[in-house]
């Protein structure tokens, strides 16, 4: 018999977590498995079959907490519906986020309630995210005594899977079960293909090279490391990136930058989909090389995606993040470096002192005395500083700084994007990432877990304390401006 699996996610707008589900319930399907999709707000167009809209899940978008009784019953009866009985096992996206805290609790009513759960975290609310954080513990605090005895549910019926090692190991160290945590790296798929009629209506400039970043503008993504490369562009090349945020919270900084582009006269264009139109893959194909800047990523699929295509991919490693990928990234770098003197070390002392009172303040904890120091010594390295461990007045200097002198240009470490044009690379790369990242793949791993976790004894759940797992995310010498 074919399992019932009941997939959560708050909304099925488009983005990264979107995505994901729609592959999950492709890999599943290729497995026999017909998965529910429970969702609080509705994908643009017809919601796929097999997707049921859930009221209460959605972004909750103030400090008042639905009740999750009301939220729990809703779903019980939105997966009998769907399922045609109750799941055997839920499938949760980012239970924790603190988008909506009613869900959070719902989770935990589920465990107490002899309900199997898989909680998949994308974005932990510790990891640079304490306005999400603020808002969960204190709902959580208004609906029982015990915040702490909510969040992250411990018991032989709840398994974790997170993107990449550096989570699990935060987790282990907070104390998780490793035989109840998975690293569970998403599928990739190139994501459907532009018709030619589409084609024809993208509006890259003829005998331009198009180098896009296919990301939507929020801060973390480093834009201004991406206007740093367009201010050095050679004649007949532009960049792009696709999307503007669609949280108003990251307007002004992204618009700040378009308004920035522009002063300068720079080859940049920004928000491509949403000025011009056109799909992702429409542009993913217009383009000639792929670039990405991000200084913190939970999974890293710009990273993987490109070589499907396959495209060259340019710009910035992250080696927290990419090692296990098993492809060959050796022409991207893991630092930018720029003279100390363009920028100042007291200057950067001074920013980083104030934006870490704030940081540390605003998760409730004090900084830790030699906090400064450590971040110092990892953002520079002889008498240079790595670009993307600027704030953004600091890069616009910078960027200002080698606006027509060769000399300072000479002296950035590298001093140009390395794009490999190697066939045999680009090749080998394309093997990697449909061997490990397929949907079948992807398939086949979901489907061990769950077995595993319905073989499981249910069990009255014990809590992690998130404390731990916050300690995890506080760490001084990862500490970016960018992410303040």
């Amino acid at each position: 018999m074919s399992l019932k699996v009941a997939i959560v996610h708050y909304h099925l707008k488009p983005g990264g977590v979107t995505r994901v589900i729609e592959n999950t319930a492709a890999a599943l399907e290729l497995k026999g498995i017909h998965p529910a999709v429970l969702y609080g707000a509705p994908k643009k167009g017809t919601a796929s079959p097999g997707a049921r809209f859930v009221e209460g899940l959605g972004y909750s978008g103030s400090s008042s907490m639905r009740r999750p009784e009301n939220l729990y019953e809703n779903l019980i009866k939105a997966a009998l519906d769907e399922l045609g009985g109750p799941p055997d096992l839920w499938h949760i996206h980012n239970h924790s986020l603190g988008k909506n805290p009613a869900l959070t609790a719902a989770c935990c009513l589920l465990v107490e309630n002899g309900h199997r759960l898989l909680l998949q975290i994308h974005d932990f609310p510790e990891d640079g995210r304490p306005a999400n954080y603020q808002e969960l513990i204190a709902s959580l605090a208004n609906w029982r005594e015990a915040p702490e005895k909510v969040l992250y549910p411990a018991a032989t019926q709840v398994h974790y899977g997170v993107l990449n090692p550096r989570d699990a190991r935060i987790l282990r160290d907070g104390g998780f079960a490793r035989d109840r945590l998975h690293i569970l790296p998403n599928p990739v798929s190139f994501p459907g293909t532009p018709s030619d009629v589409e084609k024809e209506l993208l509006p890259k400039q003829k005998g331009e090279r198009l180098t896009l970043y296919p990301t939507r503008g929020i801060r973390r993504k480093n834009l201004g490391e991406f206007l740093l490369w367009a201010s050095l562009a050679a004649n007949g090349e532009r960049f792009a990136t696709t999307l503007a945020p669609d949280n108003p919270i990251w307007s002004p900084r992204h618009d700040r930058w378009v308004r920035f582009s522009q002063e300068m006269g720079l080859p940049a264009d920004f928000a491509v989909i949403n000025c011009y139109g056109g799909s992702f893959p429409g542009w993913l194909k217009t383009a000639d090389r792929l670039i990405t800047t991000s200084v913190a990523e939970g999974f890293g699929m710009a990273f993987l995606e490109p070589f499907l295509l396959p495209k060259p991919l340019v710009g910035r490693n992250l080696p927290q993040i990419t090692p296990d990928f098993g492809i060959d990234l050796s022409n991207l770098y893991n630092r930018l470096e720029i003279p100390l003197d363009l920028v100042g070390e007291q200057r950067i002392r001074e920013r980083l002192k104030a934006a870490m009172e704030t940081y540390y303040a605003s998760y409730g904890r004090p900084v830790p005395d030699s906090a400064v120091d450590q971040a110092m010594n990892s953002i520079l390295k002889d008498g240079r500083v790595d670009f993307g461990r600027l704030d953004e007045p600091l890069q616009e200097k910078v960027i200002k700084a080698l606006a027509g002198s060769p000399q300072l240009r000479a002296d950035l470490r590298p001093d140009e994007l390395s794009t490999v044009n190697n066939e045999r690379i680009l090749s080998e790369n394309r093997l990697i990432v449909l061997e490990n990242y397929s949907l079948n793949s992807y398939g086949t791993r979901l489907e061990k877990i769950y077995e595993t976790l319905c073989g499981e004894d249910l069990e009255k759940p014990d809590f992690m304390n998130p404390g731990r797992i916050l300690n995890g995310f506080l760490r001084p010498e990862t500490f970016s401006l960018l992410r303040s």
